[in-house]
């Protein structure tokens, strides 16, 4: 989830159902499509669930490419060593006459995505303790050969702020969240980061993109898997520890550090103030899109993450 552009998420290619079916049949002849439903677009890749049990994924964007073939690649490394499930594609597509590029299924994965979940503040609480785990499993990975470097600079702070200021303007003039004070005011005391160097720690290997919409809920209101891994890299763990802020209330941070372990302030700082981009982003993001559950789980977030 990366800001490149004005509105960084409209689509370089839109792969309709027909399309897809298209796709899937010619290069899996085995394969029938006997149904298939639309399962949402993000900013890098157009979903769809085919015969109920698999899940095919279509790039929107030429960036989105080398991502997934980071995701495919990667994620065969390292399920078997995380404490939830993950993706494991087992369709790779390649580039055609009918789609110039890559493609990818796999079979889907029980649950809701968080947003559509709408969990209350205790089952975030309740939530803490198995999602900090999971990230001090992944991040205690020995990241694989085939995980890339960070070149988006998801940690850099000058970057980050300098962004954050621009989509909380953005959010002010659209006039979608009524109490901007203690936003702007929480920027202005991570202001002191664009000055500082980046955290030594750049050797993690991270989700770089673990917000609620990329984690799954059972129906007993426990995560069950984490999902779209196309920002996979080896950079600063503040990224993903950004979700302690964005998506828990203080009194599950609380729990969260205590079982993923000790963090040096810096770290905290960077990943309060990615975590203040990404929600200042994402409510501006499904506002253009009027997608009510994605709007509803940033606009709740940024009411709670001081």
């Amino acid at each position: 989830m990366e800001e490149q552009t004005n509105k960084p998420w409209q689509a370089e290619n839109i792969v309709t159902a027909e399309l897809a079916t298209l796709l899937i049949s010619q290069q899996f002849p085995k394969l029938t499509v006997d149904t298939i439903l639309p399962m949402g677009a993000g900013w890098d890749n157009t979903a769809y669930l085919v015969n109920q049990n698999l899940v095919f994924r279509f790039p929107r964007r030429q960036i989105a490419v080398d991502l997934m073939t980071h995701e495919s690649r990667v994620l065969t490394q390292i399920a078997h060593r995380l404490p939830l499930p993950v993706p494991l594609p087992i369709y790779i597509g390649q580039a055609s006459t009918h789609f110039p590029w890559p493609f990818s299924g796999y079979t889907l994965l029980p649950g809701q995505t968080a947003c559509e979940a709408a969990l209350s503040a205790n089952e975030r609480v309740a939530a803490a303790k198995p999602l900090a785990e999971f990230l001090k499993a992944l991040h205690s990975i020995t990241p694989p050969k085939e995980a890339p470097a960070d070149t988006l600079g998801r940690a850099d702070p000058k970057l980050r702020w300098g962004r954050t200021l621009a989509q909380l303007n953005k959010i002010n003039t659209l006039q979608i969240f009524a109490n901007m004070k203690p936003l702007f005011r929480q920027l202005e005391e991570l202001k002191d980061l664009q000055e500082l160097e980046l955290s030594p720690n750049q050797n993690v290997l991270c989700h770089g993109d673990l917000y609620a919409r990329h984690i799954l809920i059972a129906t007993n209101r426990t995560p069950c898997g984490i999902i779209d891994w196309g920002d996979v890299h080896i950079g600063n763990r503040a990224v993903d520890l950004s979700l302690a802020f964005a998506f828990l209330p203080p009194a599950g941070r609380e729990i969260f550090f205590e079982y993923y372990g000790t963090v040096d302030r810096l770290t905290l700082r960077l990943a309060q103030l990615r975590a203040l981009f990404s929600l200042a982003t994402l409510l501006v993001f499904s506002h253009d899109i009027k997608e009510e559950a994605l709007f509803n789980e940033a606009h709740w977030s940024l009411g709670m993450i001081k």
